[in-house]
This record gives structure tokens, sequence and C-alpha cells, in this order.
């Protein structure tokens, strides 16, 4: 029987996943998501050979997915490369670590002036775009930065990626284009009543047992938010990402039948 390999970023990265995979000579394909975004990383006998995300494929879509910080990953062992369109390479685990060090090198930097995602950012009044030379992605990212949306809504708005887009506001942060905000909370009306996480970990306790607080915790926490501010419009994405917890089909099916029920009483 193939070994299972599945869980989340947050608790094994993509560069841990991928040498454990080439250790091993495994053949397959490696699944990612988060949120709507999906990503595939192919390999036959340890060796990456083919990746895809987005419109990217090959190498720009390998180091486009490794920048991911969490998401959940599934590998499909013994998955065909047959009929992949794009560029094909091979790439080994000294490759993945010097990708891995310098990603994580970028990201600490990021992480001095973006902390997470969920950071709102505003123009400031001390300069104007036209005192700095900006190109056209930057341009993009700083026409959506309006006091309201966070920085993992602006790569959404603008297809790039968290690290992109976040590598971006750090630059326009620096020049003294923008300065991050307070960010606007929910109105009253559009929050989650006190009653939901209570009867959604009842249910979810029926077919996952006592990790099914963690579980609610880990999957409120990784859409940035709190059970006490936890808005309405998420609560779809929320029961899809604890749902994908639920390893036998028919559970999860009666899971999310019960939880649509619940949601259409809040």
């Amino acid at each position: 029987m193939a070994n299972i390999l599945n869980g989340t970023l947050s608790q094994m990265n993509l560069s841990e996943i991928l040498k454990l995979l080439i250790s091993g000579s495994k053949t397959g394909r490696l699944e990612l998501s988060k949120d709507e975004k999906k990503g595939d990383i192919y390999l036959k006998d340890g060796a990456i050979l083919y990746a895809k995300w987005n419109n990217k494929s090959g190498v720009d879509a390998l180091y486009e997915l490794m920048t991911w910080m969490n998401g959940d990953f599934n590998f499909v062992p013994d998955a065909s490369i047959n009929n992949l369109t794009g560029d094909m390479f091979d790439m080994g685990i000294q490759n993945i670590d010097e990708w891995s060090r310098v990603i994580s090198e970028e990201w600490s930097s990021i992480r001095k002036i973006i902390p997470t995602t969920d950071v709102v950012f505003k123009i400031t009044a001390n300069k104007t775009p036209k005192e700095v030379n900006l190109k056209a992605e930057e341009w993009k990212v700083l026409a959506n930065i309006n006091g309201a949306k966070s920085v993992e809504e602006i790569a959404q708005c603008i297809g790039l990626s968290e690290f992109d887009t976040s590598r971006i506001i750090c630059r326009l942060c620096k020049e003294g284009l923008i300065e991050e905000t307070e960010k606007p909370k929910p109105m009253s009306n559009e929050i989650v009543n006190g009653n939901f996480f209570p009867l959604l970990e009842e249910a979810l306790t029926k077919f996952m047992g006592p990790m099914a607080s963690i579980i609610v915790d880990e999957k409120t926490k990784m859409l940035k938010y709190e059970r006490n501010a936890f808005p309405k419009s998420k609560l779809a994405k929320l029961i899809e990402h604890i749902s994908n917890e639920i390893s036998d089909e028919s559970k999860r099916v009666s899971f999310q039948q019960s939880m649509l029920g619940v949601i259409k009483n809040i």
C-alpha cells in the first residue's frame, strides 16, 4: 500500500516535503492548494520534472510555489507525467536547498515590514508616485492600496503571488509612498454570532473526535481571522478547508450538509 503524505504547509514547508520525496526516490504528483489557488509538482524517481501554477509552468511555477508559507498539500503516488504541457526540467536536493535559503532570507526581510499578509497599507501624503520610478507591476499594486485591502487581497486582485506582492509593497513602503494602517473592522452584522463555532466544533467532533477544536483553530487562523471577529463572507471557505481534513468522502459530505443547515440559520 502506498504511503499517504498530506497535511498543511504550516506544519511542514514545501522545501522539506520535496526533499523527503526526492530522498525517497518517489514518483507522483504533489498537489498544493491555498484558498482558490492550486498548483502541482511532478516527480519521477526522486527528480522534480515539472511544475505548474496559475498561468506559469516549469521552473517559474516551482519558484512561486516554494514561496507559499501556508496552504494544504497532498502527494498522489505514481501519477502520470504524460501529456503535460510546458517546460520540463530536472532538479534535485541541492537546487531546492539553495532556493529555500534565498526565499527564507527574502521572507525574513519582508516580515520586518509585513508580519502577516493580513496587514493593510494606505498611501502617504509625504511623497507622490511621480517622484519614484515605478515598474508596471508596482503601479498595479499601488493602485490597489486604499487603506482597506490587505496584502493578501491585493495579491488576489492583481493575480500576483503573495510573495511578489509583499516584495513590491516593501519597496513602496521604503520609498515613503505607503504606510501601514489599521485594518477596518467588519460591521457587526457581518460577523458570525457566538453560537456558530460551538456548533461547528460539535459537528466536526462526530467525524474527527477530540482533534476538532485544534483543526477549527488552525483553519480559522489560516484565513487570518479570530473566532470572535470571523466574517460571514468567509464561512464557506472555512467549511471547505475544514472538510478537506475528513478523508472519508461520505463523512465529508455529511459534515458539509450538516454545516449548510447551521450556516443558513446564523
